[in-house]
């Protein structure tokens, strides 16, 4: 009888759940997000990171990049030489460039090769684009030790639109994205499986025959009215969670009192 009333109490919490749709969202990308993980589906799972590209738009509209190899001992005349091969198929030359080696949290023993420049064409806000393809068809190709497989790019201060790209499989190159609110972030983690150029390209926009179909959030839910198929899972969840409430409520019951 008491696992009956711990059902019936967990129902109006599914059906603020209904009606509060932002609260459901987050938890359905958590799940579905985490489920690729652990599936091996996920790029940030499989490809370790060997360059990292950090992008944000300035307030006068250029696109100021930092550039870091987490490889030790980057060459930067390499890193030189990727930064000039990818502002040359943005079609914008790089202004401003300066490559060196920095410190890593203040020892001078520990260092990256890093490169700093600014250029145009990357974020567009009025398509709701991110051009990455250039960013990685110009880290393709590096000659041992310092082939790059993985490559994380982090575009600060932005937020994903309907043209924003957020997965394609390539035959070259696999890429996956994530965002985050506070503060606003779209991450790319990108595999390289081909090291050459034009087999890692990707389109500037998702292409419906290379975008997953969109998975239901609670806000389709709520629209299109209750999908026992997506409330299902969390009606036994409730279940289980209340069976387990209620034998050790049996079990603190069961113990002599002192």
């Amino acid at each position: 009888m008491k696992l009956v009333w711990l059902a019936i109490l967990l129902l109006p919490a599914l059906v603020l759940g209904q009606q509060r749709p932002g609260v459901w969202d987050s938890a359905f990308r958590f799940v579905t997000d985490s489920a690729d993980i652990a599936s091996g589906k996920s790029a940030f799972l499989e490809s370790r990171t060997d360059i990292i590209v950090q992008v944000k738009k300035h307030q006068f509209g250029a696109d100021l990049f930092e550039i870091t190899a987490v490889k030790p001992n980057y060459p930067a005349d390499l890193l030189h030489s990727q930064v000039e091969t990818m502002c040359s198929l943005i079609g914008v030359p790089a202004r401003g460039l300066r490559v060196g080696s920095v410190g890593i949290a203040g020892s001078p023993r520990l260092t990256s090769t890093r490169a700093t420049f600014a250029t145009d064409g990357v974020i567009d806000r009025a398509r709701g684009v991110l051009r990455v393809s250039p960013i990685i068809q110009a880290f393709a190709g590096a000659p041992e030790p310092y082939t790059i497989n993985g490559i994380s790019i982090l575009f600060n201060g932005e937020n994903p639109t309907p043209n924003t790209l957020r997965t394609y499989n390539g035959p070259g190159v696999r890429l996956q994205a994530i965002a985050m609110e506070n503060p606003a972030l779209i991450e790319y983690r990108v595999q390289l499986l081909s090291q050459d150029p034009k087999e890692v390209a990707v389109p500037d926009v998702p292409e419906p025959q290379s975008e997953q179909k969109a998975r239901p959030t609670a806000s389709t839910v709520q629209q299109n009215g209750v999908d026992w198929s997506l409330w299902i899972p969390l009606c036994v969840g409730a279940v289980a969670a209340g069976t387990l409430v209620y034998f050790l409520m049996l079990r603190a019951s069961g113990k002599p009192r002192g």
